[in-house]
């Protein structure tokens, strides 16, 4: 049972390491719409255009986006306090490592929801959002 319960930690940080990856990818995605609408301020293309407004607008929504995919969640651990649950402490040790799967497994779906939610509903959009408001900047620029 050991053996069982040590896999699946290890799966429990796989899936707290997906979450820094969700997490380094919107800030990267973040800093690059950052640095674009710095440039768009700072360049010579007409502001007051409804094409660069279109691009402008799809930054921001890109930048909030991922605002949001970065905003601090919840993750569960498999560890419980021994103050909130005494009882841990008179199982025996065939009984305390099922009930730890039993944390983990309840930690895994916990936090492989959380990853899912997070990459799916804000930061791939985040992402496709700034690619394509990217390449309508590059065909504005282009045709100036």
């Amino acid at each position: 049972m050991t053996p069982l319960l040590d896999a699946r930690q290890n799966q429990l940080q796989l899936e707290s390491a997906a979450g820094d990856a969700v997490d380094a990818k919107a800030l990267g995605s973040l800093a690059s719409n950052l640095a674009i609408l710095i440039f768009i301020a700072q360049s010579s293309l007409d502001r007051r255009s409804w094409q660069v407004v279109v691009v402008i607008v799809a930054y921001v929504v890109a930048l909030l986006l991922s605002l949001v995919a970065i905003w601090p969640r919840k993750y569960s651990g498999a560890s419980v306090s021994v103050y909130d649950h005494p009882e841990y402490l008179t199982y025996t040790h065939a009984q305390l490592v099922r009930q730890l799967i039993a944390d983990t497994e309840a930690a895994i779906a916990n936090n492989e929801a959380i990853n899912k939610h997070r990459w799916q509903l804000w930061a791939r959009p985040s992402l496709v959002i700034m690619g394509l408001a990217s390449i309508a900047l590059l065909i504005l620029l282009y045709l100036k």
